[in-house]
């Protein structure tokens, strides 16, 4: 986590990485979308919180609907560039 919170402080220094062959081992997990408490869900949860409390408490981030809102939109809107 402490590496997508990096990437954020240092936007404009970032380079892409491609992770190929076979040393790259993923941890592939279930997405336990009924249970919070497991895999992807669990997953998911710990990295948005971690990075939340990172925008809010050290970086002093406003975040409100209006900067979800935002973040949705400029996703939809690269995703749709890809």
């Amino acid at each position: 986590m402490l590496t997508l919170i990096e990437a954020y402080r240092k936007a404009n220094q970032i380079a892409q990485v491609e992770f190929t062959g076979d040393f790259f081992d993923h941890k592939h997990r279930e997405v336990s979308a009924s249970d919070p408490d497991k895999g992807l869900h669990k997953m998911a949860t710990d990295i948005i919180s971690t990075l939340l409390h990172a925008l809010i408490i050290e970086e002093g981030m406003e975040v409100s609907s209006h900067f979800f809102r935002d973040l949705a939109m400029t996703y939809q809107s690269i995703a749709e560039e890809g």
